[in-house]
């Protein structure tokens, strides 16, 4: 009796700790990839740049002088705070800089900044409308999301579904362009709060383990 007992426990046991094994390696796939405040940083510059942008414009500026003017010079302070911010997470996490899940959203990244870019230059001619610039907005959260936490989903929908709906039911005009960048750099805030809420939560979640443990 004392035998099938131990073996119930035992197996009771084991159980458990692939369920811890299991929580662990899901709370390892849901760890961010910068610090929150990169969102905040992107957010905040891509609507100042929006904001500069559309008074150039009235001013009679041509896209192309806009985008050299304001966007290259935002692509490239974001670019570098992020790369800061990437930093700062691994060497707060302890992790390796260039780890197999980390040159995944490299490669990712890499091919998304080209397809923009394919996409922007394409469009400088006309400038690009609001539609397309929610869509570009969604682009890089979507794949953040699949990396890191999938909530994060929420925002980079929310951007996708509004770029469909001013393609189709609403007057595309350069009014609504600016709409649209504020609009983007308002969900990278959120996004950022998101983010900060959902590392909490992790670690919150691992700590129960390790008490449980």
């Amino acid at each position: 009796m004392d035998q099938r007992r131990d073996v119930a426990d035992d197996r009771r046991k084991y159980l458990n700790d692939l369920e811890m094994i299991r929580g662990l390696m899901a709370r390892y796939e849901e760890q961010s990839l910068v610090r929150p405040w990169v969102f905040g940083v992107w957010g905040v510059l891509v609507i100042l740049g929006t904001r500069i942008s559309m008074q150039m414009s009235q001013s009679g500026s041509d896209t192309t002088r806009v985008l050299l003017i304001v966007w290259v010079p935002v692509l490239l302070v974001s670019g570098v705070l992020e790369a800061l911010g990437w930093i700062l997470q691994n060497r707060q996490s302890g992790s390796a800089i260039f780890t197999r899940r980390m040159n995944r959203l490299i490669a990712t990244y890499g091919g998304i900044i080209a397809i923009v870019a394919i996409m922007v230059l394409d469009m400088v001619p006309t400038g690009l409308s609001g539609a397309v610039v929610l869509a570009l907005g969604a682009l890089p959260l979507l794949a953040y999301a699949q990396m890191t936490f999938s909530s994060l989903y929420v925002e980079a929908f929310a951007l996708l579904v509004a770029g469909i709906g001013v393609d189709m039911w609403l007057s595309d005009t350069s009014g609504m362009t600016g709409i649209a960048g504020v609009v983007v750099g308002v969900l990278y805030i959120v996004c950022g709060v998101h983010t900060r809420i959902e590392e909490r939560r992790v670690v919150g979640g691992a700590a129960d383990s390790g008490d449980d443990g």
